[in-house]
């Protein structure tokens, strides 16, 4: 269950539309800051907008992906009705993907149901309300020094970080 304000306690927030990398990436900096829950327990990860009331402190990392291969992700993980009623702004009148539906019944239908432009819309153009880094998925590896130095994490971190695969 999303909260609607963020906790003070938090320094990173990591957020996406799911299906790219964030509960790996989370789980690496949460050895060093206090960041959301990486199994979106806390209902933060892939909130359909950012939520405003934190610390003036807290910096977001969004992790974005190929919207195709993040759709085969969901499904193939069986998360898509879930995702797409996570990805949502109205609490009260969500449309969930059907469990049912396959992939291929999805692809033919040639619409976007989970909303993706729009999330990244909101998270990286529309309500940026706090220092935000925007990664591919892709070039995750590529951008750790980045990460490192725009969170101020210590030089362990990139020694630390599991070797790509």
């Amino acid at each position: 269950m999303t909260r609607f304000f963020l906790s003070p306690a938090l320094e990173v927030l990591v957020a996406s539309y799911g299906g790219v990398g964030t509960t790996f990436l989370s789980q690496e900096i949460e050895r060093d800051r206090c960041v959301n829950d990486p199994r979106d327990m806390d209902g933060y990860k892939h909130c359909p907008v950012p939520l405003i009331f934190g610390s003036p402190k807290l910096k977001v990392i969004y992790v974005i992906g190929n919207p195709i291969l993040a759709v085969a992700s969901l499904f193939g993980r069986g998360f898509h009705a879930d995702q797409s009623g996570k990805l949502q702004y109205s609490r009260f009148r969500r449309r969930f993907i059907d469990p049912k539906l396959t992939l291929e019944e999805y692809g033919k239908g040639g619409r976007d149901l989970f909303l993706f432009n729009e999330h990244f819309e909101a998270w990286t153009r529309t309500h940026v309300f706090y220092p935000t880094l925007v990664l591919k998925y892709d070039a995750i590896y590529d951008s750790l020094a980045q990460i490192r130095e725009f969170l101020n994490l210590p030089k362990d971190f990139l020694t630390n970080f599991p070797t790509q695969k």
